[in-house]
């Protein structure tokens, strides 16, 4: 496909201040380009850091850990990100393989969670990736969404300005992207790959351009994308954005010619290829933890999920409905609920005009078609609209197991932004008519008033919540005016200021909708480490069970192992057992202390109690619980003994709890050196058990000479020890890994060395760069 240049005069900025060719770092760039970047980073980091001013810190270990306090309400009703997997998962997962980083380890498992589980093989650690580094200093988590969200934002930029679309436009669309919907509402690990989703499509808009000017390479920055993508630890996302790439890949392979075609699928398959092998290690561990792992609602549950109809209201208008979850408690219809905890973002009402405005634009034609129909799956297998679509969207491999109504939007939201900037550049250009930008004005205006009405119906549950009242007019309000601000740039006597005016419009319409969940941001008081630091003190080897304080898989972060697990994948053998041995009313996936699969059945306390020899079984020495006298008292008569309380938190001791290492049968001496190594003495054989969660990929030595790992109590690990005295070690490693490290290796040399030759031969050659806006015949 084509799109011709327009003329320079219509708009200066049309040109190649941002074309960047591949990863040539000799690639010359605009010093306004450049400026431009770094204004957005400047724009992202402000925006993200003005509310550690005023106490609003949403760093998830004070509103996850289970160990602070309230100190004042938000500014606003609600919550401040819609899932609380940004702790759980995201950030302490993230900093345990930060810690094993820097202790010089390489973070395949984790043995801090449940009785041990894969930590690469889980990918929301994103174990492979540096940003966990960030984890372990102050504000880390929210220095690596400030970067990711910068990553975004310049991709977009250089992205937008290489389709031949102004920079100021550009700059405006880099930001309104750098603070999209995923970005704003769901800051867990599904909002990683959302980063690298403008960079690929980067890259494959450099492709193109080497393959119409027959230079070599080309298609590296792809490679580094799909990696990126791969490496931010959610294949989800990952695999739609993947989806939505492929389709324009088939946009701008229209209008080549054969050998043309030929050349650009080779340097696409070249890229991706070349992703997949350098994100070998990761992708690995992920596979081989498949094998062993329960996925849930993975395995084909999420096929035809979709949200409550009323949903689609607040898709233009995202506070409709108010603040995240902020009136989910007052209502009578569970549609709200179930809205807010499956939804993954929101789009723009202003992009949606800009975008309806580009529909008289003939050289858009295929643009328009692929989005359209983009659009319309995401639509069906989102809200249900049309049940045939999401029976034949569901026969693409893959597709069945994810779930597509929340991880699809930031694809949406970048195909709607793309031909919004369009919109943006016609109407500077005059390349829009006033009549197409009426006909937009009209459809977007009776779109958002038909969802408004249609939101009414879902308000019409809400009780004792008259607030709500302002937030749905305000949203109405909000998403009106800013069509109309944009139409009234159009005019002929607001011409010079109409790029600026678009630029800021696309920013400052994002970045309103962005700072709303902030202000539903809880001010907290610092963590209590006091029953973190008992445990270090005390735990040793063994583990702990937790009712609620010292929330699950913070017990990673903070290094003291808990039984207690909130993730998923996770093992088939320790989601098995829990519910055989230790609780069969949760679900092993939110194994917390809370959950209950049936709330009217047993609780977990009388879990605990029924349980308490099988808790004692895997090692569990401790019950961390909130400080009430009815909870210790249950637990006393239990036979536990209280051994730290502040007035909060008690941590009560498990009597008879097994020890880490174990003899099966016979008398022995051990000597544990490590969680991994333990001398063992023994007048005659016998079997060690060691309480950690069996799996294919740990070996073990005595005396440095292999042994078997099998086995034993249906979840753990023994070994045959001889008579004498022996020092049994223990390694875990993926399968097959080693090999993986190894072709991720070449595969990166193999890159800069691809990258290397581009280089020279575009400065021999001094071949002229061309940009999208020029014709792909030429």
């Amino acid at each position: 496909m084509s799109f011709p240049a327009t003329n320079p005069s219509d708009d200066v900025e049309v040109g190649e201040a941002c074309a960047v060719d591949d990863l040539d770092a000799s690639a010359s760039w605009d010093r306004r380009c450049v400026r431009a970047c770094l204004l957005l980073v400047l724009v992202v980091a402000a925006a993200n850091l003005w509310k550690l001013g005023f106490g609003l810190d949403s760093d998830p270990v004070l509103h996850r850990s289970g160990l602070t306090t309230v100190s004042e309400p938000p500014p606003l009703a609600g919550t401040h990100t819609l899932d609380p997997n940004d702790g759980s998962t995201l950030q302490a997962l993230g900093i345990a393989a930060g810690d094993q980083w820097l202790d010089g380890d390489v973070p395949y498992w984790n043995r801090y969670e449940g009785v041990g589980m894969p930590l690469a093989g889980e990918m929301q650690s994103m174990a492979f990736n540096p940003i966990v580094l960030l984890y372990q200093v102050p504000h880390g988590f929210l220095l690596a969404q400030i970067l990711l969200e910068s990553i975004a934002g310049v991709a977009t930029l250089l992205l937008i300005s290489r389709l031949g679309i102004g920079l100021l436009i550009s700059l405006g669309a880099g930001i309104a992207f750098a603070f999209n919907g995923t970005f704003a509402w769901l800051t867990n690990a599904a909002m990683n790959p959302v980063a690298f989703l403008p960079l690929l499509l980067l890259g494959i808009e450099v492709a193109h351009s080497s393959t119409n000017s027959r230079r070599i390479g080309g298609w590296a920055l792809i490679a580094v994308a799909v990696s990126g993508s791969l490496y931010a630890g959610f294949p989800e996302t990952a695999f739609i954005n993947g989806l939505f790439a492929l389709g324009w890949c088939i946009v701008r392979a229209k209008g080549m010619g054969r050998s043309e075609l030929v050349a650009f699928a080779r340097k696409l398959a070249a890229g991706a290829v070349a992703g997949v092998v350098l994100a070998a290690p990761i992708l690995v561990a992920f596979i081989d933890f498949l094998r062993t792992a329960d996925v849930g609602g993975h395995a084909g549950g999420f096929a035809t999920s979709t949200l409550p109809s009323t949903s689609i209201s607040p898709l233009f208008m995202p506070y409709i409905y108010g603040p995240i979850s902020a009136f989910s408690g007052a209502t009578t219809s569970p549609n709200l609920g179930g809205f807010w905890s499956s939804i993954g973002g929101y789009l723009s009402a202003i992009q949606l005009f800009l975008a309806i405005a580009t529909l008289g634009i003939r050289r858009l034609r295929p643009m328009h078609i692929a989005f359209g129909v983009w659009f319309v799956i995401y639509l069906s297998k989102t809200y249900g609209f049309i049940p045939s679509v999401i029976t034949l969207v569901n026969l693409v491999p893959g597709i069945d197991q994810l779930a597509y109504f929340r991880y699809s939007q930031p694809s949406v939201s970048m195909g709607l932004l793309i031909l919004a900037a369009f919109g943006a550049h016609g109407l500077v250009t005059g390349e829009v008519t006033r009549r197409m930008m009426v006909r937009s004005g009209i459809v977007c205006s009776v779109a958002l008033i038909g969802m408004a009405i249609y939101a009414r119906e879902e308000t019409q549950f809400f009780v004792a919540a008259s607030r709500y009242r302002w937030y749905f007019v305000g949203s109405v309000a909000f998403a009106l005016i800013g069509i109309g601000v944009a139409a009234v740039l159009a005019l002929p006597s607001l011409k010079t200021w109409r790029r600026m005016g678009f630029a800021v419009l696309l920013a400052a319409e994002a970045g309103v909708m962005y700072v709303v969940p902030q202000l539903s941001t809880t001010r907290v008081s610092h963590v209590d480490m006091g029953p973190v630091d008992f445990l270090r003190a005390n735990l040793g080897l063994q583990r702990f069970y937790t009712l609620g304080p010292i929330a699950p898989n913070y017990g990673s972060a903070f290094g003291i192992a808990s039984i207690n697990l909130n993730d998923v994948p996770i093992s088939k053998l320790w989601g098995a057992y829990i519910l055989d041995h230790l609780d069969a009313n949760t679900s092993p996936f939110t194994f917390i202390g809370s959950f209950r699969a049936n709330p009217s059945g047993p609780s977990s306390l009388d879990e605990l109690v029924r349980n308490l020899d099988s808790f004692g079984e895997v090692a569990a020495r401790y019950v961390v619980a909130p400080s009430d006298p009815g909870t210790t008292q249950r637990l006393s008569d239990a036979g536990l003994t209280v051994a730290y309380d502040d007035g909060d938190i008690a941590i009560h001791e498990v009597p008879g709890a097994a020890p880490y290492f174990g003899i099966v049968d016979g008398g022995c001496t051990l000597t544990p050196l490590s969680w991994q190594g333990v001398d063992v003495t023994c007048e005659q054989p016998a079997t060690l058990i060691r309480r950690e969660l069996a799996d294919d990929g740990w070996s073990a030595s005595i005396d440095g000479k292999a042994a078997a790992v099998t086995t034993t109590h249906e979840i753990f690990q023994s070994v045959d020890v001889p008579a004498g005295t022996s020092r049994v070690t223990f390694e875990f490693a993926p399968r097959h890994i080693g090999l993986a490290w190894l072709v991720a290796a070449f595969a990166a040399l193999w890159l800069l060395g691809v990258v290397g030759l581009g280089s020279r031969e575009r400065r021999r050659a001094l071949i002229p760069r061309t940009t999208i806006a020029e014709s792909d015949a030429a």
